[in-house]
């Protein structure tokens, strides 16, 4: 046998278990995304997100985790909110990639959660002190991810939040101009980022009194509040969305031909985060 076909058998081999590693992950994530989808009946999502704190080891034991904080946080339920994030092993959550560097890549819809989501959620419901308690968890973790869109947008969105310095419009402006630096996101997930950054810049013109910019922006936030974790960003952010009544009397003379879609939900929307992707689709620009 010859080093070439050697070479073939290893790389075939390397496909198989790859292929059944894929498999795997796809089969779990779409246990989490089943349980993301049942937020609204909160016994049931309980129960679902516990079982599968039980049976699953490391990696997916800590994905599972973070989503049962989303849903403390989606619940109100703070009496347990910090003894959850006390269990969380971030670390888990980190892996190597081919190169072995330090990557996100195939959990990076759990950083969303814990850099985004989670803390939207928590300044929108006014649970300050526990928001205050996840940034601390997540402060040992912030420099050595401070390549990540998703983190840097995070630190963005706590300035438009909390007023200071620039409101974090430079970043998102550069965001939205598809201006990515060398910052590494997954493609799946720039679209999500893009509304986030479209929402902060309009919160910001509309302080500032710029009405054209913030016009330009409507469109973007108004999709963007069509969905579930969009409307209460929007809300949250006190930003005013014009009805559509509102939108037909602005232009009565022209024909609306455009179908009318349902609002997509909050478990529709936070359950396109956890995805099938192969954990190497990601970019850095």
């Amino acid at each position: 046998m010859n080093v070439f076909t050697i070479l073939l058998y290893a790389v075939a081999l390397y496909m198989v278990f790859h292929t059944i590693s894929l498999s795997k992950r796809t089969k779990r994530n779409r246990i989490l995304i089943d349980a993301i989808q049942s937020i609204k009946n909160e016994d049931i999502f309980m129960e679902k997100i516990n079982a599968m704190i039980d049976n699953e080891e490391s990696e997916f034991k800590e994905k599972a985790k973070v989503i049962k904080l989303w849903g403390l946080a989606y619940h109100e339920r703070m009496a347990n909110f910090e003894n959850v994030l006390d269990t969380i092993e971030v670390n888990s959550l980190i892996l190597k990639d081919k190169s072995g560097n330090l990557s996100i890549s195939a959990n990076e819809d759990s950083f969303v959660y814990l850099y985004l989501a989670i803390p939207e959620l928590l300044y929108y419901k006014k649970h300050l002190e526990e928001r205050a308690l996840l940034r601390t968890k997540l402060e040992p973790f912030t420099e050595v991810l401070s390549d990540q869109i998703c983190v840097e947008l995070s630190k963005a969105m706590d300035r438009c939040f909390e007023g200071t310095e620039d409101k974090g419009l430079a970043f998102c402006e550069k965001l939205l101009e598809g201006d990515y630096g060398n910052y590494i996101y997954s493609k799946q997930m720039i679209g999500l980022y893009k509304s986030i950054a479209a929402t902060q810049c309009a919160k910001v013109y509309e302080l500032r009194g710029d009405t054209d910019r913030y016009n330009e922006l409507l469109p973007i936030v108004t999709e963007f509040a069509e969905s579930g974790i969009g409307s209460r960003w929007v809300e949250g952010l006190g930003l005013r969305i014009p009805t559509h009544q509102e939108e037909t009397e602005e232009d009565t003379d022209t024909e609306d031909t455009a179908d009318t879609e349902e609002a997509e939900t909050e478990e529709d929307r936070m359950s396109e985060i956890t995805n099938d992707s192969d954990p190497d689709d990601e970019e850095s620009e």
